[in-house]
């Protein structure tokens, strides 16, 4: 019966995925798609389900060759030769995993070269320094100067006539995340627009134009011939029920890879499980509380300091959003707390805690990282601080210079009042311990 079949599937395994099966067949349009790492909660950004599932839709179109990459980037970057079109399906801002100078380089190539290029959701938000010549090649790109986003229902009542298009109706995403308001490039084809809630206008510009239908999805011919495509919705795993958003997307990859698309649209037939399958296991995905029980007793020398004597909003690693495996320690060092927490210099890619103040005045701030210092650490731990309305930003922490007593100033910045202020510090990268003990915000 269909209840114990249910009852069967794992929905974490991940291992019957075939990953970077590549072909050297020509006649064969290559279709490579990288799905980025864990993130967010269970249902939000699963883009390894996700990009499984591309994986099985665009088999379903003959001559079409997909190759799969987690993580969001291959082990073998020999895949990406021949490939007829890229898919970033990942996240974006200062955690792009893209960003990296080598991988922009081969992916410009690819763009140079003509190869059709898709990003979905939050992979179309680059930080400052890049954006623009990233607009050149999507057509769109997020940016916070005017950019907004947020969850809410949408409708989507007018499906304009183009090939991305055909076979799909109109349809409502109950409940998805949005982005909207972009910088665009003259000459994009506006796909999907609808109503978005006002309230959800949080820049001036996007005010301006309190509303109008705001363009969620869109097609692009860049001057060389290549095609790309862009979709700011696909937050929720769940509407990829949906078959109108999965015609539209596995139809838009295939046009910017130069496949011909049948009157109908693409087949995108998918059983009633798919949904439930392949899965990140966020269940681990905790706060760091749990994860900084270190167990042990201190060790010799270690100091240790209450968060509450210290001055401004003090933020410990156990009130950070951890994503991915985290170990307590309290080996050494001046210790905010009862313990520190590190990435045990393995798993690159797959951790990150997530720091969200409450600031209860807006005004000029200096951000801290505290991180106990030592010669195993990573010298190029990146963190990311995050300000509503303004660019994020990405800096490289040394945790190895014993000089700064554990203390990393990443700079001044005008914060508002609330909870737009995000700290992220990853392991991504990095070439030694990532270690986190508390982010530390101190008014001027």
């Amino acid at each position: 019966p269909a209840t114990s079949r249910a009852q069967s599937i794992d929905p974490y395994d991940q291992s019957r995925v075939p990953l970077e099966v590549d072909t050297t067949d020509p006649k064969l349009a290559k279709i490579v798609i990288l799905a980025g790492g864990v993130s967010n909660k269970a249902g939000q950004h699963e883009y390894f389900a996700g990009g499984a599932l591309f994986l099985k839709l665009l088999k379903q179109t003959p001559g079409v060759f997909p190759v799969m990459a987690r993580d969001a980037w291959p082990k073998n970057e020999s895949i990406f030769r021949g490939a007829k079109a890229v898919v970033i399906y990942m996240d974006g801002g200062g955690k792009h995993p893209t960003i990296d100078p080598k991988r922009l380089d081969i992916i410009r190539k690819l763009v140079a070269d003509g190869a059709g290029l898709v990003q979905l959701h939050q992979a179309v938000d680059y930080p400052d320094g890049m954006a623009d010549e990233i607009q050149t090649w999507l057509g769109g790109v997020w940016k916070r100067d005017i950019g907004c986003r947020g969850h809410w229902d949408m409708e989507f009542t007018h499906i304009p006539e183009h090939p991305v298009t055909r076979g799909v109706k109109p349809f409502a995403a109950p409940g998805d995340g949005w982005l909207y308001n972009l910088h665009y490039q003259p000459g994009i084809v506006p796909l999907l627009a609808g109503k978005v809630p006002d309230n959800s206008r949080t820049t001036p510009d996007a005010k301006a134009h309190a509303g109008r239908d705001e363009i969620i999805a869109w097609a692009y011919e860049r001057p060389n011939g290549g095609r790309s495509f862009a979709f700011t919705g696909c937050d929720l795993h769940s509407s990829w029920g949906i078959e109108s958003q999965r015609k539209l997307v596995i139809n838009a990859i295939l046009w910017t890879a130069k496949v011909n698309i049948p009157a109908g649209g693409a087949k995108v037939e998918i059983a009633p499980d798919d949904l439930k399958r392949n899965l990140d296991d966020k269940r681990a995905a905790t706060p760091a509380t749990k994860a900084a029980s270190p167990g042990k007793a201190p060790a010799a020398g270690a100091k240790f300091i209450d968060a509450k004597s210290l001055p401004g909003i003090v933020l410990d690693d156990t009130q950070g959003k951890a994503i991915g495996e985290w170990a307590g320690s309290r080996s050494l060092g001046t210790i905010i707390g009862a313990s520190y927490v590190h990435d045990s210099n393995k798993n690159k890619g797959k951790a990150a805690i997530e720091f969200q103040p409450e600031i209860p005045e807006a005004g000029t701030y200096e951000i801290f990282l505290h991180a106990p210092a030592g010669s195993n650490r990573a010298s190029n731990t990146p963190v990311t601080v995050s300000v509503v309305d303004l660019p994020a930003t990405l800096r490289k922490i040394n945790q190895k210079n014993a000089d700064t007593n554990g203390r990393y100033s990443l700079g001044t910045w005008p914060l508002p009042k609330g909870k737009g202020t995000r700290v992220i510090v990853s392991n991504e990268d990095t070439d030694g311990h990532v270690v986190v003990d508390a982010v530390q915000f101190v008014k001027k």
